[in-house]
């Protein structure tokens, strides 16, 4: 709250609480930057009971379910990416990530519900047990990327974008947050040669704005495990 010329003007304050290693997280945080929505990023330590942690009494007193992300908007909670997504984009106007026209913001929604045993069964099957658990990507995990990869790969047959739009929705950016973490850029554990859409897709969502801000800390991430790797090789 703020006095000028004995005017009181109280001025909200949207804060997400984030891990930007979080898929869910990079996306929230990436559609405010690409959309110039101010937000304050609190990051947070996903399982860590430790103050700053998800599972620290201070973040379960935001989310009660201990998990990334969340926001504060003026002391309004919410959890949940694509909740959140779609609150913020009603709040804010956000009309080209989220139409208001009916049937088009139905192809998003019919997305963002999917998205939760399709596409983001890549990072609970595929990327987690790689990166974290240091399984070695497997034939299975390379069935599971097919069978996704083949759905949004045919999604992207009538449009540039998964909505079956000409410019990105909150669907590509939950999307991608996904699916590129496999390729060249980040974990280059899956060809994606086989699905020419897809590539080309992941390429135009890498213009959106905020991209690299939103994905740096993934980079750093990836990097330093590589780096412990090599060490742990070498002794």
């Amino acid at each position: 709250r703020r006095v000028h010329g004995g005017i009181s003007f109280h001025f909200m304050v949207l804060t997400l609480y984030a891990s930007l290693v979080s898929q869910p997280s990079r996306a929230v945080y990436w559609a405010c930057l690409a959309t110039k929505t101010p937000v304050t990023l609190h990051q947070i330590v996903p399982g860590s009971t430790a103050p700053g942690g998800s599972r620290h009494a201070d973040f379960l007193a935001i989310n009660p379910a201990g998990s990334v992300p969340a926001i504060d908007d003026d002391g309004f909670l919410l959890a949940e990416s694509h909740a959140i997504l779609t609150y913020l984009a009603n709040k804010y106007g956000w009309e080209q990530l989220y139409p208001s026209e009916f049937k088009a913001r139905a192809l998003v929604d019919a997305y963002l519900h999917w998205h939760h045993r399709g596409t983001r069964e890549l990072t609970l099957q595929v990327v987690r047990p790689v990166l974290i658990q240091k399984v070695p990507f497997s034939t299975a995990m390379a069935d599971l990327t097919n069978n996704i990869l083949r759905s949004i790969e045919a999604r992207l047959e009538k449009a540039p974008f998964i909505a079956q739009t000409s410019t990105p929705t909150l669907a590509d950016f939950s999307a991608f947050c996904e699916i590129a973490q496999l390729n060249s850029d980040f974990m280059n554990i899956f060809d994606f040669t086989p699905y020419p859409r897809v590539s080309a897709w992941m390429l135009r969502c890498k213009e959106i704005d905020g991209y690299a801000e939103s994905h740096e800390p993934l980079v750093q991430r990836l990097a330093a495990a590589a780096a412990a790797a090599a060490a742990a090789a070498q002794k």
